[in-house]
């Protein structure tokens, strides 16, 4: 008898574990993700940035008169256009994440947070730094090649503060301050 309790307890202490390390896992290639989104907005990478869409993405974005975006070259289509006003202007962006949950079941994960994007104009214009925060949810999914995509996306404007407040969670993506170097 004492046997068998052995047994089970070690069993199930290496179930808990294996879920452990794998979501543990999950998390650290999820929040890849995010680095990679920064540094390619940041680069004004339009081509980039669609890499980390699901060709089947439904976006839903912040504009009232945007319909629902289906597919990633649609998708692509906004930041390239997007990206082509800010190159035209001679602005530099600078963005961050900050989660406050993520949901992982079936290979799938569910994101939410908050995002700030920061609008450095050059020196020459002598115009001050605007910025502008929001609140978004993304759905990634497991790829077959395993590489997590973004399948689904909501975001909205939001207060900065809400942004700025938001703490820290333990393997969440947490962007620091954003540094203005102009």
């Amino acid at each position: 008898m004492r046997l068998l309790l052995v047994f089970i307890s070690c069993y199930i202490f290496s179930v808990n574990f294996s879920f452990a390390s794998e979501t543990d896992s999950y998390n650290n290639q999820l929040n890849k993700t995010y680095q990679s989104f920064i540094e390619s907005f940041e680069k004004l990478d339009a081509d980039q940035i669609d890499q980390m869409y699901d060709r089947d993405i439904l976006y839903i974005s912040e504009g009232k008169s945007q319909p629902i975006l289906q597919g990633s070259n649609e998708v692509k289509l906004i930041y390239q256009r997007f990206f082509d006003r800010v190159k035209q202007k001679n602005i530099r962006l600078k963005i961050g994440f900050r989660l406050l949950s993520r949901d992982i079941a079936d290979e799938q994960a569910t994101d939410i947070g908050y995002y700030i994007i920061r609008f450095i104009p050059s020196k020459k214009s002598e115009e001050p730094v605007s910025e502008f925060a929001g609140k978004f949810l993304i759905v990634s999914k497991k790829a077959k090649n395993g590489q997590w995509l973004w399948s689904m996306e909501m975001n909205n404007r939001a207060k900065l503060e809400y942004y700025f407040n938001s703490k820290s969670k333990k393997n969440l993506f947490y962007s620091k301050t954003l540094k203005v170097d102009k």
